[in-house]
């Protein structure tokens, strides 16, 4: 598995900054599989959601106030490839013709 690395990989674009660092250290993307954007913020309304039915009665006072844990976030809609180090792997290598 030692030669199996992102930089080796069909999949990774390296970066085209020049670079004098290391092998191991040098960025690139991965497009194994392509970004997927997302159109609303659905998935985080359905988490929220899902997240106030299975904590029901978070008021408790022996649940110190959990309630108010909850982290609003939202979906910019931005999609990018994963930047990586030649050294990465993600289990899913093929080989650089």
């Amino acid at each position: 598995m030692k030669d199996k690395r992102c930089d080796g990989c069909v999949f990774w674009a390296k970066n085209s900054a020049p670079s004098n660092a290391h092998r191991d250290d040098r960025e690139g993307w991965c497009h194994r599989y392509a970004p997927r954007p997302t159109s609303s913020d659905w998935p985080h309304e359905v988490l929220k959601a899902l997240v106030k039915i299975a904590w029901g009665d978070l008021d408790a006072p022996e649940l110190g106030g959990l309630k108010n844990t909850w982290e609003e976030a939202s979906v910019t809609g931005i999609t990018y490839w994963p930047m990586t180090t030649g050294a990465d792997w993600c289990g899913e290598f093929e080989r650089a013709p």
